[in-house]
């Protein structure tokens, strides 16, 4: 009776959000209490309180949303649920009482000291990563408009698509890039982290010891990077394209 109370609540809020729309029974999927499956018209989207897991592919339809409430019994975030969907989200706003994830600015973070997803909707001229931060996530800010990227010295690592298809908030990309200042502690670049970028030079610091697999495939207005001497590592097509 509570999942069935819980499902309504939902479809209620969907329907509100958006009320030209009519949510058909499969708009939202909450079974037991993961988010399975969203996919309604609504800019916005307050996840019911009682939601605990947001599963890989929930918003894989949800290309209409702009914003994002996460309550605080929502405590895992399957990555995949936020590689994929997200186009015009431009912020996440988590509860303050959450245990395991917070947002500042409608960033989303967790509480390990990982940077989740920058809204690709966002856009910003400049964006500085929170200090504390040690790593920035996969896919996290994939397919974002930011002109200017700066890393606190507490990151250490970038994951896997981190910064892949990033753009400059101006279309005349053949003229402008996207810019980093990187943290004098990072030590991994991990695989397509930088894939599709749209980078024109890039300068890593002395720190950086591993270049994983397809780092920066197909970034093809790349005219120079300047490698560390302490290296140690570069993945198979690091630079291919």
């Amino acid at each position: 009776m509570k999942q069935i109370a819980v499902f309504l609540i939902a479809m209620l809020l969907c329907n509100l959000l958006f009320p030209v729309s009519h949510a058909a029974d499969d708009d939202i999927i909450i079974e037991g209490t993961t988010l399975v499956s969203y996919s309604c018209y609504a800019t916005e989207f307050v996840i019911p309180d009682g939601v605990t897991v947001i599963a890989p592919g929930a918003f894989s339809e949800a290309s209409r949303l702009k914003g994002i409430k996460i309550p605080a019994s929502v405590v895992e975030i399957n990555f995949a649920a936020l590689a994929t969907g997200f186009r015009a989200l431009e912020a996440i706003h988590v509860a303050t009482d959450n245990p395991a994830f917070y947002s500042i600015d409608g960033v989303l973070f967790s509480k390990d000291g990982t940077l989740l997803l920058y809204p690709p909707g966002r856009g910003s001229k400049e964006y500085t990563i929170p200090d504390g931060i040690k790593v920035i996530g996969s896919n996290s800010f994939s397919k974002a408009s930011v002109d200017k990227i700066i890393m606190p010295d507490s990151v250490e690592e970038i994951g896997p698509g981190a910064f892949s298809m990033i753009q400059p908030t101006t279309n005349l990309t053949n003229h402008y890039e996207v810019q980093f200042q990187f943290s004098n502690r990072l030590h991994t670049i991990g695989q397509g982290a930088f894939s599709l970028a749209n980078v024109f030079h890039i300068t890593l610091p002395e720190s950086v010891k591993t270049i994983e697999d397809y780092a920066f495939q197909f970034c093809n207005k790349l005219e120079s990077i300047e490698l560390p001497d302490g290296v140690e590592y570069i993945g198979k097509y690091a630079f291919s394209g």
